[in-house]
């Protein structure tokens, strides 16, 4: 076995049982945040339907602040598409468009490593 091959399974191996450890931080940290969704949309449903005054609610040394934040929707090839086909009115035209903003875009590239389980080991 070469220096490189017996130098890449230890590497391997702490790769491997760091994802490990990191699936179970992340299981708990997923239920953490459900309960807290939860929790959330109680108090946020509690402050709209009382059309509370208090923005701001001190508890503990801690501030929690409730605002209303509006957001655009997500740019789809479909909205293009379909803005693109009512400002053009011209469906063959905005597939064109559409087409050609889509092959335009940048392309970039990312090295990754990703961890799955094999069908072989048990």
């Amino acid at each position: 076995m070469s220096i490189e091959k017996e130098s890449l399974k230890p590497c391997v191996q702490k790769l491997i049982e760091l994802d490990n450890e990191e699936a179970k931080y992340k299981a708990i940290l997923n239920e953490i945040k459900d309960k807290k969704e939860e929790v959330s949309e109680i108090l946020i449903n509690i402050l709209v339907s009382t059309q509370s005054q208090h923005k701001d609610i001190f508890l503990g040394g801690k501030k929690v602040k409730y605002s209303v934040l509006n957001t655009q929707e997500s740019i789809t090839k479909k909205l293009i598409l379909d803005k693109l086909t009512m400002f053009l009115k011209d469906e063959k035209l905005a597939e064109q468009a559409t087409q050609f903003i889509y092959d335009k875009r940048n392309i970039i590239t990312k090295n990754i490593l990703k961890i799955s389980n094999h069908k072989d080991s048990k």
